[in-house]
């Protein structure tokens, strides 16, 4: 990582690949202090206001930068100029047809969707914080109760205006965030008001071309030309980079960003150059706007790169380039760290537990000796700071900086380690599918390759100035991640969400690694005439192995389905309240803030009913239409003064990334999602008194538990119907008895159907029921009448599959096709 010696020629810097080089930096300098800026007038509340005089000083100071920095004059057109650039076009045209067009989210795709969502907001409001008219037409108390997450294990906060998504921090004001990294959601902010809507879906794709620029760029200081190609090849093809590339996920603008960092980190070291350090530290900065575990991440790895630079030897001719990268890092850092304090984020619950279990840390509360240790060592530091400054030629400052710097790493992967279990083997047993074996073991031969050559064990030329620097950046970030990759889902169908992590750095950097150690060794075969053959054959046979596996994602449209077709259907100022079941596709989320739907995730199978009736009333009364949307099972809660009016219905179907129990992906299938629609037509001045539970109508209205979905059977004399678990409720109206119209059908060698009904913790009845539907009459407590009338029924169930009369797996109970409730006697006179 040290400079090369004043004089030394550059030859990085000519040719045709060098003109490139320049208009990608000169791109990304631009681009660089467009997203910083866009960022910070978000952050002031000031996106809309500022866009236009934003846009034009972008293009003034990025190509200004350009003069700045550029330190070496520009060498001459080399002769055939222009096959370099024709190249270039046909890569980024390449990269075009496997990248777009981008997927679209509206529904299902989890945090692509809140990004997605989320611009459209920043768009409207200017900001990054932003009022939600439902939440402020609502009182505090109802908004409590609403909007309480109840999602185990979701680290949106204590209360969601959407779990997984957007968080309320205080539910007394009406303010809503999605508090993830806010890079990229400003950039498809951006993206969006100038082609709105499909501005938002390309900022993905854009970044994640650019990002194989740079990746070139990188390779071909690194490796050469072919190595260039190679790297860039191996990486565009594989089906991480493709399917991140497609998504609008802040992934692929990170990868840009950390690529551009190490690219003129290189440009750095290759001149001499502290200008092009501070753009590293400036590009890896940006970086951590785009993915918060990059903050810590990044900032341990170049606490490496201090304690090898300044435990190594250092020449007097040497520039000063790692205080420029270190102090323009840190300033970024800096704002990322203001930013996480001035706006609620979904990570403070993480971080929070994170210190909360931390064993180094624990140790640190407990101990007094290790909090003197801390001090005493910070007061050395300080004191070598000055006398850094006094004596710039001392050694003893360099020295004690650089145990300081090796010891915070060593503190941190202690802490890593401690805090998170080892699950090496999950790692592996998937990420080499991704990567393919062959170029893993490449690019893990190339990492070696320093401490081989230093055993003696292999001959290796000098290594050009900043290999040291990706390499000590992949593996500190490899490492990390191939410990504890945190994103390994339990579900195989989402095993690509693991990928993740690997695209920003450990992807780019592997395919860098893999194809300059396959062009070296290939450089080494005696008989120079097969050179060229055989490294044609070795890329193609590495490219045929990584892109095996995105033959199931190129040209599929998945997620083509749009929430738009059902916004249409509701008029205008409806209110849509969506059941439970329907949390993950996100239709809730979308109908909100990219439709103007007002809707609700309701987020219990039985809510609070009296919170929803007074909420219901409320917009009822203020002349708004309220709709319920069941999905494939009901949610339910007791409101037997409303009617509702079946609207009809309608199917969406979505494209899926099909998955086998090895987690290979196969193809793309449809799977449809069922929705069903109900209006709250008005309410009735009494209490309903019959229960029809085999209509979703009513199953909404009397907050059923334990029933299966409702079935109709050709022919049956009853009608609809819904199966009781061995235990099943449900809430009636006040009255002196209620009819249950019920059958004990069951197939042969199943159990008697013996039913025992309770209200509360009183036995009313217990009986063996007939196969056919029957009504019975039963009596209820006078105890009953104090309230509603709570319901239950146990019996005794079977299990058709077990029986061999069905593939049914579902444990039966008795069938009920309806309840009557039968009045209280009016009062004698």
């Amino acid at each position: 990582m040290t400079a090369p010696p004043p004089g030394r020629p550059d030859t990085e810097d000519r040719g045709g690949g060098s003109r490139v080089e320049r208009w990608f930096l000169r791109v990304m300098l631009g681009v660089s202090v467009a997203a910083w800026s866009a960022l910070l007038l978000a952050e002031l509340g000031l996106f809309r206001l500022g866009l236009v005089a934003f846009l034009v000083a972008v293009a003034v100071i990025g190509f200004g930068l350009w003069g700045v920095l550029r330190t070496a004059p520009r060498a001459p057109a080399a002769a055939g100029g222009l096959k370099p650039a024709l190249a270039a076009a046909g890569g980024i045209v390449l990269c075009g047809a496997l990248f777009l067009p981008p997927y679209h989210t509206e529904m299902l795709a989890g945090d692509a969707t809140v990004y997605l969502n989320f611009s459209r907001q920043i768009v409207r409001h200017g900001a990054l914080e932003f009022e939600d008219p439902l939440l402020r037409g609502l009182p505090p108390a109802d908004r409590a109760e609403l909007f309480l997450n109840r999602v185990r294990g979701d680290m949106t906060g204590r209360f969601a205006r959407f779990p997984g998504g957007f968080l309320i921090a205080d539910i007394a004001d009406p303010t809503v965030t999605a508090g993830f990294s806010p890079l990229f959601p400003v950039l498809a902010a951006l993206g969006h008001a100038l082609v709105s809507p499909q501005g938002a879906l390309v900022v993905a794709p854009l970044f994640a071309i650019l990002s194989l620029v740079g990746l070139w760029c990188a390779a071909r200081r690194l490796g050469g030309v072919r190595a260039a190609w190679l790297a860039a090849v191996l990486t565009a093809v594989s089906m991480p980079q493709i399917w991140f590339a497609k998504v609008p996920l802040p992934e692929a603008v990170a990868q840009c960003f950390v690529l551009a960092g190490v690219l003129a980190w290189l440009v750095a070291t290759a001149r001499g150059a502290p200008r092009w350090a501070c753009a590293a530290g400036w590009f890896l900065g940006l970086a951590c706007f785009a993915k918060v575990d990059l903050i810590f991440l990044l900032s341990v790895f170049l606490l490496a790169v201090a304690a090898v630079r300044l435990l190594g030897r250092l020449r007097p001719a040497d520039p000063p380039l790692l205080l420029p990268l270190l102090a323009v890092f840190g300033l970024l850092v800096a704002h990322n760290v203001v930013h996480y304090l001035s706006f609620d984020s979904h990570y403070w619950p993480e971080i929070e537990y994170l210190m909360r279990t931390s064993a180094v840390l624990g140790l640190l509360r407990e101990s007094v000796l290790l909090q003197a240790g801390v001090a005493l060592a910070a007061g050395l530091l300080a004191a070598a700071g000055a006398a850094a400054f006094r004596r710039p030629a001392a050694r003893w400052p360099r020295l004690l900086w650089g145990l300081a710097a090796a010891g915070a790493v060593v503190v941190y992967g202690a802490a890593y380690v401690t805090a998170n279990p080892a699950r090496f083997d999950e790692t592996i047993a998937w990420l080499s599918w991704y990567f393919s074996w062959p170029v893993l073991g490449l690019a893990a031969l190339g990492l070696a390759a320093p401490g081989l050559a230093a055993l003696g064990l292999v001959r290796r030329p000098a290594a050009p100035p900043g290999l040291a620097f990706a390499g000590l950046l992949l593996a500190v970030v490899g490492l990390q991640y191939l410990y504890h990759p945190l994103d390994i889902p339990l579900d195989p169908g989402l095993q690509i969400g693991s990928m993740r992590r690997y695209v920003p750095v450990v992807l780019p950097l592997t395919m860098l690694f893999a194809a300059v150690t396959a062009v070296g060794l290939l450089a080494r075969v005696p008989a120079a005439r097969y050179r060229a053959g055989l490294t044609l054959a070795a890329g193609a046979l590495l490219v045929g192995l990584v892109a095996r596996p995105s033959l199931a994602v190129v040209g599929q449209p998945l997620w083509d389905a749009r929430v738009a077709p059902v916004a249409q259907l509701f008029p205008e100022r409806a209110v849509v309240l969506l059941g439970p079941d329907l949390a993950g596709t996100h239709i809730a989320t979308s109908l909100a803030y990219l439709h103007d739907v007002d809707a609700i995730l309701v987020q219990q199978v039985n809510p609070d009913g009296e919170v929803l009736r007074r909420a219901i009333g409320d917009w009822l009364a203020d002349g708004r239409p309220v709709f319920l949307v069941a999905g494939g099972y009901e949610f339910s809660f007791f409101a037997p003064d409303l009617t509702l009016a079946a609207v009809g219905g309608t199917q969406v179907d979505l494209r899926l990334l099909e998955t086998t129990r090895d987690r290979v992906p196969q193809a793309v299938v449809q799977m449809p999602i069922s929705l069903r629609f109900f209006r709250v037509t008005g309410t009735v001045g009494r209490d309903r008194l019959d229960v029809d539970v085999g209509t979703p109508a009513s199953d909404l209205l009397y907050n059923l538990e334990g029933f299966h979905a409702s079935e109709r059977e050709g022919g049956a004399p009853g009608g609809a119907f819904r199966w009781t678990g061995p235990r099943a409720s449900l809430t009636l109206p006040v009255g002196e008895a209620v009819t249950l119209v019920v059958a004990g059908t069951r197939p042969p060698g199943a159990p008697p159907a013996e039913i025992t009904v309770r209200v509360g913790n009183q036995q009313i009845e217990r009986r063996v029921l007939e196969t056919t539907p029957q009504a019975i009459r039963l009596d209820l407590p006078e105890t009953a009448a104090a309230g509603p009338v709570d319901l239950e029924i146990a019996s005794t169930t079977f299990r058709p599959r077990d029986l061999g009369s069905s593939p049914d797996p579902r444990d039966l109970g008795v069938r009920l096709y309806g309840v009557l409730v039968h009045p209280p006697a009016a009062p004698a006179p």
